[in-house]
């Protein structure tokens, strides 16, 4: 490698070490500032029309005023943090980012009245309490959102995108290119692909330079005139010394190196790392829900279900006088697999009730995503389906699924899915559908459950969702 492009290594390397930290010491900045600002607009809310209330300025000039905001503050700081708000790229459900933000907020205003009472200080009512985590929520709502929008806007215009080079496994590295195209928010740029000479037949990656494998010493020098800011590493399907040398180089270097290891759909996010000797190994628990999870999930569906009943017996009086013009049933069932494998008939309404005039009525029919989801109301009621979950196999294809894939199975399917409520809602690969469905059975829980029904109910509402089916 050339002293110049050291250099040019060196010089990005220095700027990606501080450019992150810079951003998260400002916001950090504003968590730390936020619990003050809120204080005083909510004294000033609380107490500014009472008659011999002091002024803001002389109660914040007491020291026991101002090491319970210290504290405050700092407690805020340090939860925003663990709460993830400061991971910059990370993508939120619809409501996941109000609840965290909400309930961080209670925690900061809590905090307040915890210490605040320990040092006696007389500003401690519950109205103001009250103030302080209405504005502190709204202050600390601004701030995210504005830093994401920056964020964004850095992306768009190319700052702060890291620019990878992949390498390994030609299966693993096509599906990672396409998530990077297809994701650009994400802030991932493909920039070069490291592939065997008999694979490139098999992968065309469209305008990104291929190298051809080969010693790592030649390898990291062409990855070095790119400069990379990420190397990602598909461990299977590669000679171990290579790979181990090329990634040893990077680490070197300083270039952040990423493993997708084998058997990668496997990974939890309940995974332990036990090192024996030399040698590590990955421990993957298999995650559940507890039945009192399970119960309480149960009496949630039944209610929602029998307060959706009379919108299911109008949308049902509207399309009979409909179905009986056209000589065809308000309902269909199709057969569907659920929870353990147990078949069961999925209801839906029947697509010749939403053929358009001059359409073939033999052909696929665009239904509103009501039409087919409203009706599932009675899967619900009979156990056979939740409000939220996998999305129902169909027989077929379930007679072949292999041992992965059978741990969709391991929950009811679900009028709302994981899949549906993000950007592969439209996707028609059954791998990439299959990867959220199983996703959703590691995360699953109430709190997650409410943001995915938020979502779906929000598509579903909207005019543009429609699902594609087919009337025979």
């Amino acid at each position: 490698m050339t002293a110049r492009a050291e250099n040019r290594m060196a010089f990005r390397v220095r700027g990606r070490q501080w450019r992150r930290p810079l951003f998260l010491l400002a916001l950090a900045a504003c968590d730390l500032a936020s619990p003050v600002a809120a204080w005083y607009v909510a004294y000033r809310l609380r107490y500014e029309g009472i008659p011999f209330a002091p002024p803001a300025a002389e109660i914040l000039a007491l020291s026991s005023v101002q090491l319970s905001l210290v504290a405050t503050a700092l407690a805020h700081a340090f939860a925003m943090r663990q709460g993830g708000f400061y991971r910059l790229h990370a993508t939120w459900l619809p409501l996941d980012f109000v609840f965290r933000l909400a309930f961080l907020e209670v925690f900061t205003a809590l905090m307040y009245f915890v210490t605040a009472s320990a040092l006696h200080t007389n500003v401690t009512s519950r109205v103001f309490v009250a103030y302080l985590a209405l504005v502190s929520f709204a202050l600390s709502m601004g701030i995210k959102l504005g830093a994401r929008i920056v964020v964004l806007l850095m992306l768009c215009f190319g700052i702060g995108v890291k620019k990878v080079a992949l390498a390994g496994n030609v299966d693993v590295i096509r599906r990672l290119h396409q998530l990077f195209t297809g994701h650009p928010h994400w802030g991932y740029r493909v920039q070069a692909v490291l592939l065997h000479g008999s694979d490139e037949m098999r992968f065309d990656p469209g305008s990104v330079s291929t190298m051809r494998s080969g010693p790592a010493s030649r390898l990291f020098r062409a990855l070095a005139d790119r400069s990379p800011d990420v190397v990602v590493v598909a461990t299977a399907g590669q000679r171990g010394d290579e790979m181990a040398e090329l990634v040893a180089e990077c680490m070197a270097r300083r270039i952040e190196v990423r493993l997708v290891p084998e058997f990668s759909e496997l990974y939890t996010s309940k995974r332990q790392i036990d090192r024996i000797g030399n040698a590590s190994m990955v421990c993957l628990h298999a995650q559940g829900i507890s039945w009192t999870a399970a119960f309480f999930k149960r009496v949630v569906d039944v209610a929602l279900a029998v307060l959706l009943l009379p919108l299911l017996g109008v949308a049902t009086a509207a399309c009979a006088s409909r179905a009986k013009r056209r000589g065809a049933p308000v309902f269909t069932a199709v057969p569907r697999v659920g929870m353990q494998g147990r078949l069961f008939a999925l209801y839906r309404f029947h697509p010749l009730l939403f053929v358009r005039s001059g359409e073939d009525a033999a052909g696929p029919v665009a239904m509103p995503a009501w039409g087919v989801a409203l009706p599932q109301i009675l899967n619900v009621l009979r156990g056979e389906m939740s409000f939220v979950g996998p999305g129902a196999s169909d027989p077929e294809r379930t007679a072949h699924f292999s041992s992965w894939e059978k741990r969709k199975l391991a929950v009811r399917p679900g009028i709302v899915g994981f899949c549906e409520v993000n950007e592969a809602r439209d996707s028609h690969d059954p791998a990439e559908r299959m990867g959220w469905d199983i996703g959703y059975v590691e995360r699953q829980s109430m709190a997650f459950d409410v943001n995915v029904l938020a979502a779906g109910i929000m598509r579903m509402l909207s005019r543009r969702d429609r699902v594609t089916v087919w009337t025979n």
